[in-house]
């Protein structure tokens, strides 16, 4: 639940309840779609998961499509439905994250070694390895 805090004492509580407000002030004016820019960063990892958690319920509670850019692939695999992998600023791919997210497209957009397993749940866990050595 999204506790309501007066603006004033944002400053003193958790980065994880101030991502709450933050929301809960997007939300309280009814819109559509809500779009979030790294709701996630600098959060601990339960926050990161208690934010995400928040925003998937009450999204699809209050039928609002929700537009987040966030960098951590395993964070968006759990959490999207779809993802949209973008290379030099360009859309460079767009789909269900179980179907996007391979080993061979996280090389060639991010130059990066990973392994990819999809879990029981079929989401997509990300291992990564490094650089790749075709870009080293």
């Amino acid at each position: 639940m999204v506790r309501a805090v007066s603006c004033h004492l944002t400053g003193t509580i958790s980065g994880g309840e101030r991502q709450r407000v933050f929301i809960a002030q997007a939300l309280v004016r009814g819109p559509k779609r809500l779009f979030l820019d790294e709701p996630t960063s600098n959060l601990d990892l339960r926050y990161q998961f208690e934010v995400l958690e928040i925003i998937r319920r009450i999204t699809r509670e209050m039928g609002i499509a929700s537009i987040i850019v966030m960098h951590d692939l395993n964070l968006a695999a759990r959490y999207s439905d779809q993802v949209v992998v973008l290379s030099v600023g360009e859309a460079f791919v767009q789909g269900p994250p179980e179907e996007v997210l391979t080993s061979k497209l996280i090389e060639r957009v991010y130059k990066v070694r990973a392994r990819v397993k999809i879990d029981s749940s079929g989401v997509p866990r990300i291992n990564f390895s490094g650089l790749s050595e075709t870009y080293i």
